[in-house]
This record gives C-alpha cells, sequence and structure tokens, in this order.
C-alpha cells in the first residue's frame, strides 16, 4: 500500500482524520495542494479497513471498522388498472390520495393513507398495513 510505503504521507492522513476530516476531504486537500506523493479518496479507505489503518477507524464519521454492505432494494411494483394523467377527469370529478409512512427507525410498516375529495370536501384517512398498489387500492376502495 503507498500509505505504509511513505510515512510522511501516513503522518499526515492520521493527523488530518485526528481533525475529524473525511477521506475525500484529505485527498482533495491533497490534490489541491498538488503535493507530489498523494492518494485518492479510495486508496484511503482501503488503508483505513485493512490492518494498518483499522486503528484510525474511530476517527470516521460513520465510525465504521468495514464497509457496509449494500441492502437489495425492495421490486417495485406498479398500481393496478392505473389511468394516464392525460386521462384524468376535470377539476372538482376526482378525488385525491397519498399515503404518509411512520419512522422507518421504528421497524413498523405500517402506513396511513388519506383521501381527500374536493367537490364533496371530504377528508378520510385510514392506517394500512404495508404500501403495496393493492393495499393501497383497498384502502382507497374503503376510505371512498
Amino acid at each position: 500500500m503507498k500509505i505504509e510505503e511513505y510515512p510522511e504521507l501516513r503522518a499526515r492522513i492520521i493527523s488530518e482524520l485526528r481533525q475529524r476530516r473525511s477521506p475525500d476531504e484529505i485527498a482533495g486537500r491533497m490534490k489541491k495542494e498538488k503535493l507530489k506523493i498523494r492518494v485518492n479518496t479510495n486508496a484511503i479507505y482501503k488503508w483505513l479497513y485493512s490492518i494498518w489503518g483499522q486503528r484510525y477507524c474511530h476517527y470516521l464519521c460513520a465510525k465504521q471498522y468495514r464497509k457496509k454492505k449494500q441492502k437489495r432494494t425492495a421490486r417495485r411494483e406498479m398500481i393496478p388498472d392505473r389511468i394516464s394523467i392525460r386521462n384524468r377527469p376535470k377539476r372538482g370529478e376526482h378525488a385525491e390520495g397519498d399515503i404518509f409512512v411512520s419512522p422507518v427507525r421504528t421497524g413498523v410498516q405500517r402506513s396511513g393513507a388519506i383521501v381527500c375529495v374536493p367537490s364533496a370536501q371530504l377528508l378520510v384517512g385510514r392506517m394500512i398495513e404495508n404500501k403495496k398498489p393493492a393495499t393501497m387500492a383497498q384502502a382507497i376502495a374503503c376510505c371512498a
């Protein structure tokens, strides 16, 4: 690793990490100052997650000792029997709906569905178990 080969580079990275600078900032400063010996962000992260730099990971903002694995995103489902916006009814002849979600950190999947019918001056809400289109359609049918 280049950082281990050059002690002055290693000392500079460690001192800047202690000043709570991110690897992005450190690499950017090196590039801006046009240092002869410099490394990019990925090299700094690679060094930090290695045996040599792992003891300095606690200076990172996230305080992580290894990369987080990326989560796979859920498969997106389209709304069944949806109508194009071009075919939308005239003003006052339609209902509008939306959902609001409880905080993700609580681990709860329940959400709230709200439907508003402007012509009837009606606002109805209901709790739903998840945000799937079928569940939302069922909530709207019950509210309407």
